[in-house]
């Protein structure tokens, strides 16, 4: 005689972190002139570090963090890696790098890329979401900048590289397509983060 068993597999809590937009945008809005973890590394080149931290503010928690030189040496590349060891100038390529770092906000679950066609921008995007610029629109990214404010049908955004606060981001696209020749056709990218992760 066989018995038939049924098991019913219950999924434990899972445990989410909380997405704090508006201490992302705080801490930009208050550091934009200011160096933060990593800037003595990365510059000039500071903007996805300045970005790292934003979020990292704002709650995001760090990825695949070493502990030796070691593993870092391993696990700077890994995909799924994004953490800082500022006192010993460890950084994850996601990190640090723009194309990296956009890629880490989707395969990490952290966010979703959303088209900035869609107008008017205040019903698609909010304070502490991501955009990223391709100045050459070659499908790598190159700059990374904060959503630190958001009106009607703009989205106002802080970065590093070149220290801005709140620019409109209807102004960076005009500058960068008209009054850099090297870059006519630079493509803009907006990425919407999660609430919880």
């Amino acid at each position: 005689m066989l018995l038939a068993i049924s098991v019913v597999v219950v999924p434990s809590a899972v445990a989410t972190t909380d997405y704090n937009r508006q201490a992302a945008a705080n801490y930009a809005l208050s550091n934009w002139n200011n160096n933060v973890d990593g800037s003595s590394y990365f510059n000039p080149y500071d903007c996805t570090n300045f970005v790292s931290n934003c979020v990292k503010a704002g709650g995001w928690t760090e990825t695949y963090e070493p502990s030796n030189y070691w593993q870092h040496f391993w696990r700077r590349a890994n995909a799924y890696a994004w953490y800082s060891v500022s006192s010993e100038n460890w950084y994850s390529y996601n990190w640090g790098g723009a194309e990296n770092f956009g890629n880490f906000i989707s395969c990490s679950n952290r966010g979703w890329v959303r088209s900035l066609n869609h107008h008017p921008w205040s019903q698609y995007f909010k304070t502490g979401d991501i955009v990223q610029i391709d100045n050459t629109n070659d499908g790598i990214q190159d700059h990374t900048m904060i959503v630190t404010a958001v009106g009607h049908d703009e989205l106002y955004m802080t970065y590093h590289s070149s220290n801005t606060i709140n620019k409109p981001l209807t102004q960076i696209i005009h500058e960068v397509r008209n009054e850099y020749p090297e870059y006519p056709n630079a493509y803009f990218t907006g990425y919407n983060l999660y609430d919880d992760f």
